[in-house]
């Protein structure tokens, strides 16, 4: 008895310490400082979004077999030293759009999504001081 119920521990132990399966979405881009997890173009599958601070890039990836296995990449924007990123709907329309900062060049912007994960930019400031980048997108989620 104590045999099977160690044996049934050390099982469960292992199951919750190594249990997930890690897959690489993309083993190109370069220093990423910030993902968010969002149906972007609303097919239903999670799609990920990436700010690359080395890469320059702001991009999502679709998640095109619904598992989490195979991705498209879309750049959304080049921007020098991208640093944050995360969705929300700024303009009311249902669908998710994504705000970014950029750290070199002082920048918070948002991309306005046409619900397809086609993206128009808009420049919110470029005046940003580097610390209170990441406050702004605090603040546009809430104020959301």
């Amino acid at each position: 008895m104590k045999t099977k119920l160690f044996t049934l521990l050390t099982c469960l132990f292992f199951i919750s310490t190594y249990g997930q399966i890690n897959h690489t979405i993309d083993d190109n881009s370069i220093e990423v400082h910030s993902v968010w997890a969002a149906d972007i173009n609303d097919d239903g599958y999670m799609d990920v979004l990436s700010a690359s601070w080395e890469s320059d890039e702001v991009a999502w990836y679709k998640n095109t077999d619904g598992q989490g296995i195979v991705w498209e990449k879309n750049i959304i924007a080049a921007q020098t030293m991208a640093y944050h990123v995360i969705t929300a709907d700024f303009d009311n329309d249902g669908d998710l759009d994504v705000a970014y900062t950029a750290f070199e060049d002082d920048t918070v912007a948002w991309g306005e999504n046409d619900g397809t994960g086609n993206f128009t930019l808009h420049i919110i400031t470029d005046q940003a001081a580097e610390y209170t980048k990441f406050f702004l997108l605090i603040l546009m989620v809430m104020v959301i």
